[in-house]
């Protein structure tokens, strides 16, 4: 059985690994297409309009992140099941599951008629949404790629729920919470950073996945940014020639020793040299929800132990 941690990380990867996949309802959709006079419409992170005739009632949720902002929407009630690891808040750990990373059970999510589904476009695997396409059920993909992006998810869930007035209100919540982060970190002194997704083999993140936003937010430059790959593999020779001042993790459990400690041999490396392997709590620094601000002032804290580190 996944730990925590690894489950995550398998989120992570599967999300970046796939993230080249298109779901258009231009092509086949399982999106309905109802009536020009419906008044409920939203276009999803894949470019597809969802169109309901009424708000949904009944509804599905198949990543951790995205039940999160279904509470944060104000649709927790509305909830009929969810996913292996969907712990947050903690009455969404009481809900009926319909699978987890990489396997879901399409009977159970067709006995259950919910009136939309929401899923996470690039961790769901290929083969799961040609199955729910057969299913007609109005489906939305979520893929916020950046900080600012998750008060849409919010808003949008609560468009086809009719909790516009709580989304809302959350996602500018949300909006002014970033705001005033990033008035707190700016002019603070870049430092090259490595995030580590998983250690053997060594993945990591390049510019386009959430992560990254967070490290650019605290002032980190992700020295694989301009990797074309969102999960890419790479050496460890190319980490030691491009030495980063930083190396970062994210764990549910485990000690920067536990996580990080295979560095510290390498005394040549800058971050190594002046201490500066951090681990922080993957649950939200890796989540697209309204709590990666939480994780992103964690990150940034440990940039600034980091900065005090380096200096002479």
């Amino acid at each position: 059985m996944l730990s925590m941690t690894s489950y995550f990380v398998c989120l992570l990867l599967a999300s970046c690994l796939c993230s080249s996949k298109a779901y258009s309802s231009n092509s086949n959709s399982s999106i309905n297409t109802a009536s020009s006079t419906t008044s409920i419409s939203v276009e999803d992170d894949s470019g597809s309009t969802i169109i309901l005739t009424k708000p949904a009632k009944r509804i599905i949720a198949l990543a951790p992140h995205i039940v999160e902002n279904v509470y944060s929407a104000g649709a927790g009630d509305l909830l009929v099941a969810s996913v292996n690891y969907a712990n947050y808040p903690p009455e969404a750990e009481k809900l009926p599951k319909v699978g987890g990373y990489n396997k879901f059970n399409i009977e159970a999510i067709a006995a259950l008629k919910p009136d939309v589904i929401f899923a996470w476009q690039s961790g769901t695997p290929d083969h799961f949404f040609e199955k729910l396409k057969q299913l007609g059920i109005p489906l939305y993909l979520d893929e916020p790629s950046t900080i600012k992006e998750v008060a849409n998810s919010i808003r949008n869930i609560g468009i086809l729920t009719g909790r516009n007035d709580v989304a809302e209100k959350a996602a500018q919540v949300h909006l002014q919470d970033l705001a005033k982060l990033k008035k707190t970190q700016a002019n603070k002194k870049p430092i090259k950073v490595f995030y580590q997704v998983w250690d053997d083999p060594l993945y990591t993140i390049n510019g386009k996945q959430i992560i990254s936003d967070v490290l650019r937010l605290c002032g980190g430059i992700n020295i694989y940014a301009s990797e074309s790959i969102k999960a890419p593999i790479i050496s460890l020779e190319s980490l030691i020639e491009r030495d980063p001042d930083v190396i970062m993790t994210g764990s549910t459990h485990k000690s920067s020793d536990e996580a990080l400690g295979r560095w510290k041999t390498w005394s040549s490396m800058s971050a190594v040299k002046h201490n500066n392997l951090f681990v922080v709590n993957a649950d939200i620094v890796s989540r697209h929800t309204a709590r990666i601000i939480q994780g992103a002032e964690s990150v940034c804290e440990k940039f600034d132990i980091a900065r005090d580190n380096l200096k002479p």
